[in-house]
């Protein structure tokens, strides 16, 4: 859920385009076809992603407090 919630709301990337590519790349390569989704590699993507949910989950709970 962290994952489309993020690609749908916080850095909006699936317009229908990109959909459409991404599901025409089928299993040939995967990892490129979201590569070119986000427009880094899947690293780098990784890593700032982990860094928004974290920073998320720390708002929310001070939110709470």
């Amino acid at each position: 859920w962290a994952l489309a919630f993020d690609l749908a709301v916080l850095r909006p990337s699936l317009t229908a385009e990109k959909i459409i590519s991404l599901s025409a790349a089928g299993e040939h390569d995967p990892i490129a076809a979201f590569e070119a989704l986000v427009g880094m590699p899947i690293d780098q993507y990784d890593r700032q992603w982990r860094e928004r949910i974290l920073e998320l989950r720390s708002r929310s709970i001070t939110a709470v407090q």
